[in-house]
């Protein structure tokens, strides 16, 4: 006889955490109370001011929870949007229903006092410095000491005696004892030098344009096999300069450039592994010189294609 399915349980799933910032949140939520409805709003506010830019330093929490998050965030240092997404599918999980609380029994009116005899007020608390102190230890470097004895009286909810006694005993600690202080911020850059309104006399004067300029002529580099190639011909009676040589390779090959009359340049290697696969050499008011010879280029490659063009321009010898 099969075994008739079981059903789904109801309880929810409790959500593992995925990053190392979820599995701190998770112990940092498991070391407090259970949080209240108000609570993971205020936290879940928090976490979307995060993701949409906002600095931990300018969140508004409204609770005592919502301020200690904030402050468990400057301990951790930078989140990553996948942090926040882990921290928000934990706010977020579905919580196991519980029961409503059973109505408290009704309070007794307060017994007034026998006539005469006024109720003496609750004395301050005055051993609180240890406890702050302690808890100024986990607490970021950021925060100036005003706003650590804010946080602290709301952790505590102190009356305005107690901050008063405290503000008294710290101000009588030895220095080496005081609570840390926030770094003094720099101060800001001097203001430069105000600029002379004169405008400068301009001493270099333009460079004119080369003679040759209108004269300059192209050629198109379209070499498919391995060998010498003349581009120019040897011109007696004129000599020629290359102004630019644009060139490409499609593959592995040696290039070496025919000077003309002042020789053959080094080979080049190009196309190869971490090998560049061209060169744009443009020379400018320095042209090179090919004396009244030719310039030819040769490539080591079998069917490795070169292609570009170079700019020359002749001059009577």
């Amino acid at each position: 006889m099969a075994t008739p399915p079981t059903a789904p349980s109801k309880t929810p799933e409790k959500p593992k955490p995925q990053t190392k910032a979820g599995l701190a949140f998770a112990s940092w939520v498991a070391e407090r109370r259970k949080l209240t409805n108000e609570e993971i709003l205020d936290i879940k506010t928090e976490i979307l001011g995060l993701k949409e830019g906002v600095a931990p330093l300018d969140l508004k929490p409204k609770t005592e929870y919502g301020i200690a998050f904030v402050q468990w965030v400057l301990d951790q240092g930078v989140l990553t949007q996948k942090d926040l997404l882990d921290l928000e599918t934990q706010i977020q999980a579905p919580k196991p229903v519980v029961p409503p609380p059973e109505p408290p029994p009704p309070e007794k009116p307060p017994e007034k006092p026998p006539p005469g005899k006024p109720t003496p007020p609750k004395p301050p608390r005055t051993n609180l410095l240890p406890i702050f102190l302690g808890w100024v230890k986990n607490q970021s470097p950021l925060f100036q000491l005003d706003q650590l004895i804010i946080l602290f009286a709301s952790w505590q909810k102190m009356t305005p005696e107690e901050v008063r006694i405290l503000r008294e005993q710290i101000s009588k600690l030895p220095p080496e004892k005081q609570p840390p202080k926030k770094p003094p911020e720099k101060p800001p850059p001097e203001k430069p030098p105000e600029q002379p309104t004169e405008k400068p006399e301009l001493i270099i004067e333009r460079t004119p344009y080369p003679k040759w300029w209108k004269d300059a002529r192209a050629w198109n580099i379209d070499i498919d096999v391995a060998g010498t190639h003349t581009v120019i011909k040897q011109t007696p009676g004129w000599r020629s300069y290359i102004s630019t040589i644009v060139l490409t390779v499609d593959g592995e090959t040696n290039i070496t450039f025919g000077m003309g009359a002042f020789g053959d340049s080094g080979s080049m290697d190009l196309g190869g592994t971490d090998e560049p696969r061209g060169m744009v050499v443009a020379m400018g008011n320095s042209p090179m010189p090919l004396g009244e010879g030719g310039f030819t280029i040769t490539s080591t490659g079998e069917g490795i294609h070169v292609g570009g063009f170079i700019s020359y321009f002749y001059e009577k010898g």
